[in-house]
C-alpha cells in the first residue's frame, strides 16, 4: 500500500472520509447478524412445533410392520416396502429436519461467535498524539495556519494508517459472519422443506389409510 504521507490534504480527507464509513459497515455487521436471530428462532419453533406434532402421532415401527403383514405372514417384500413406505418417509423427514435444525444452531453459533475487531483509537491516545503533533511543529514552523495545516494532515495521515490495518481484519471477521449466516439460511430451509414434508406425508396418509394414528 502507499504511504499516506506521500497524499494532498484534499486526498487524505476523501479517503479518511472513505474509510470511517467503511470501518462502521464492518463493525456494524456484529449487530446485523444479531438482529436476524429473532426470524431463525420464529422459524425454528415452528419447525419444533411440527416434529413435534408428527412424531407424536406416528405408530410404533414395529407396530405398523404388524398391521402390513397382518394375515399374511409371507408378503411380498415389494408390497410390504408400499406399505411402510409413508411411515419410512416420514421418519427420514423428521431426523433430516433435526439434523439440519441442529446445524442452524451450530451455524449461528460461530456466525455470532465474539471476534476482535481492529479498532482505532482509543481516544486518549488519539488526543494525547495530536498534542504531540502540535508541540513538535510549533517548534518547526512560526506560521499558526501552516502549523495548523501541518498537524491535521500528518494527523489524518496517521488515521489512515490505522484504518487501514483495521480494516480488512474487520472485513474477514464480516465476512465469516455473513458466511456462518448464509449457511444458517440453507440448513434452515433443509429443515423446513422436511418437517413440511415429513409433515404433508403424514397427513396424507392418514387420510388414505395408509397409516394409522398412534393411540395416546
Amino acid at each position: 500500500m502507499s504511504d499516506p504521507s506521500q497524499l494532498k490534504p484534499k486526498s487524505t480527507s476523501v479517503l479518511l472520509a472513505l474509510f470511517q464509513d467503511v470501518y462502521r459497515q464492518e463493525v456494524g455487521a456484529e449487530e446485523d447478524v444479531h438482529r436476524t436471530l429473532p426470524f431463525f428462532a420464529t422459524s425454528l419453533g415452528l419447525i419444533i412445533a411440527a416434529l413435534n406434532y408428527v412424531s407424536g402421532q406416528l405408530p410404533g415401527w414395529f407396530s405398523t410392520l404388524s398391521n402390513c403383514t397382518e394375515g399374511d405372514p409371507w408378503i411380498r417384500w415389494w408390497t410390504l416396502g408400499f406399505c411402510m413406505a409413508p411411515e419410512a418417509i416420514c421418519i427420514a423427514g423428521l431426523l433430516l429436519s433435526a439434523g439440519c435444525a441442529a446445524f442452524v444452531l451450530f451455524s449461528l453459533a460461530i456466525a455470532t461467535k465474539k471476534q476482535e475487531y481492529g479498532r482505532v483509537g482509543p481516544e486518549s491516545t488519539l488526543l494525547q498524539r495530536a498534542k504531540d503533533l502540535q508541540d513538535y511543529y510549533e517548534l518547526t514552523l512560526s506560521k499558526e495556519d501552516e502549523i495548523d495545516e501541518a498537524v491535521s494532515l500528518e494527523f489524518r495521515n496517521q488515521l489512515l494508517n490505522e484504518y487501514a490495518v483495521a480494516i480488512p481484519r474487520n472485513r474477514g471477521i464480516t465476512g465469516q459472519r455473513y458466511s456462518w449466516r448464509a449457511r444458517a439460511v440453507t440448513y434452515l430451509l433443509w429443515s423446513l422443506f422436511s418437517a413440511l414434508l415429513a409433515t404433508i406425508v403424514f397427513l396424507s396418509s392418514v387420510q388414505f389409510g395408509f397409516i394409522v394414528k398412534a393411540t395416546s
